[in-house]
């Protein structure tokens, strides 16, 4: 996301600052955690989503291995209504068994393209 200039570095910290005041609220599902601050929040310059995954699980509370997570939608939000609907997408994913599953072996980005593939071939 800093790469193509939806954030700047600075919004990483702002999110740190979050978990640090907060705790480990990102982290929604075992396993998965979504990283975010406050709309329009220092150094989030578009609305969008990022993805990661990492090989090794990043532990948020210790001895608590449901707030470990290994991957991460990293969340920035200029635009309410953007916001939503990336929200609304996410959704889709984050509740469909299939998507799930198939997020836990993504590797690489076309990866993603079959796990949409999947969800607009069930909405039909």
């Amino acid at each position: 996301m800093v790469k193509d200039g939806t954030v700047d570095e600075i919004y990483a910290e702002e999110i740190i600052a979050c978990i640090k005041k907060h705790g480990p609220y990102i982290v929604i599902l075992p396993g998965l955690a979504l990283p975010h601050s406050t709309e329009n929040a220092k150094g989030a310059h578009t609305t969008a989503i990022g993805f990661m995954k990492t090989s090794v699980p990043v532990h948020f509370e210790e001895g608590n291995p449901a707030k470990d997570a290994q991957i991460f939608f990293t969340l920035s939000s200029t635009n309410p209504d953007e916001h939503l609907s990336n929200m609304q997408k996410l959704y889709a994913v984050l509740t469909n068994e299939k998507a799930l599953e198939m997020l836990k072996k993504v590797e690489k980005p076309e990866d993603l393209l079959e796990i949409d593939n999947l969800l607009e071939k069930q909405q039909g």
